[in-house]
């Protein structure tokens, strides 16, 4: 029974008060996954995928003869096969029969809301393992097989700290060199190698630290712009360089001590088997079902896209 004292009531039966609990769950966790968003996509029918590379020779300034001469055949431009193998990851969920049958907050069924879960963290592990620097893996027996990845592949238009070094094949490892602060002079370097390859990237893609170092860039005490009184400004978001312009992305998943000089239209996620829910046999009083994905990056031409490795991140 409700006891009043002075002012203020009490409950000598708290048992009989219902519990005020909000109807939602409130998950912030980052599920943004920049590259696989602008990247292309293309379905490949084998775990290993190959595609072609070719490039023309240099030109030259002493490309004369004389009148009627005799035809001699020039020396033919050739082919490179290029190959990459796909990756399988997955994440599962199991939920006991008791856990399918209760009533809970926030959820329709906990296997449907333990699948959403799922599905939002492979999300995430496709594009973490897209932008690292992992090596080539054929795979074998007890050895599974992993997909080259973007740090791995960009070795012609790179700028690496002392120390740091290219992968001496593509199953080999890269090393990490000693780790110096981004200036707007590795950013216009990288595109002039670039540009120089015959190449034009047009997104700069950062993590959060290079992203306020970019903004930070001197160079932008050059420019004017329009701002409400109550506002401060120290955003860059445009990197206009000599050699074109950078729209500047951030990608939660790389590395920040890499900064990416990308061409889209030269990256391609390779799909052997795409994003699928497949149920697995029940196994005492628990329903279990996977998600599941096998996929590799293909690098249609990695001379269109520039790194700069190695950035200070403190």
């Amino acid at each position: 029974m409700a006891i009043v004292s002075g002012s203020r009531q009490t409950y000598d039966n708290a048992a009989s008060i219902k519990e005020n609990v909000e109807d939602i769950i409130y998950d912030i966790s980052p599920t943004d996954t920049p590259f696989m968003n602008n990247a292309g996509r293309i379905n490949v029918q084998n775990t290993t995928f190959e595609w072609q590379t070719e490039s023309l020779p240099d030109p030259v300034s002493t490309n004369k003869h004389e009148e009627a001469v005799a035809f001699a055949a020039d020396t033919m431009v050739d082919s490179t096969r290029v190959t990459n193998v796909t990756q399988i990851s997955l994440r599962n969920a199991v939920v006991s029969g008791t856990q399918l049958a209760v009533s809970q907050y926030g959820k329709t069924t906990e296997l449907a809301h333990q699948l959403m879960l799922a599905a939002r963290i492979l999300k995430n592990d496709v594009e973490k393992a897209l932008v690292s620097a992992n090596p080539k893996i054929a795979g074998s027996s007890g050895t599974a097989r992993q997909t080259r990845a973007l740090e791995h592949w960009i070795v012609t238009n790179d700028t690496r700290g002392t120390g740091g070094a290219q992968a001496t094949s593509e199953t080999a490892a890269m090393t990490d060199g000693t780790q110096a602060a981004l200036t707007e002079d590795n950013v216009e370097a990288a595109m002039q190698s670039a540009w120089t390859a015959g190449a034009q990237p047009d997104v700069m893609m950062v993590g959060p630290f290079q992203k306020r170092t970019i903004s930070g860039f001197t160079g932008r005490s050059n420019t004017r712009q329009m701002v409400d009184v109550n506002t401060v400004s120290s955003n860059i978001t445009l990197f206009a360089s000599d050699f074109g312009d950078l729209r500047v992305m951030m990608n939660r998943k790389q590395r920040d001590r890499t900064v990416f000089l990308l061409d889209f239209e030269y990256w391609k996620v390779a799909f052997l088997r795409p994003f699928t829910r497949q149920e697995i046999s029940k196994v005492g009083d628990a329903d279990r079902e996977q998600l599941i994905v096998e996929f590799g990056l293909q690098s249609s031409n990695e001379k269109a896209s520039a790194a700069i490795f190695d950035r200070s991140t403190s």
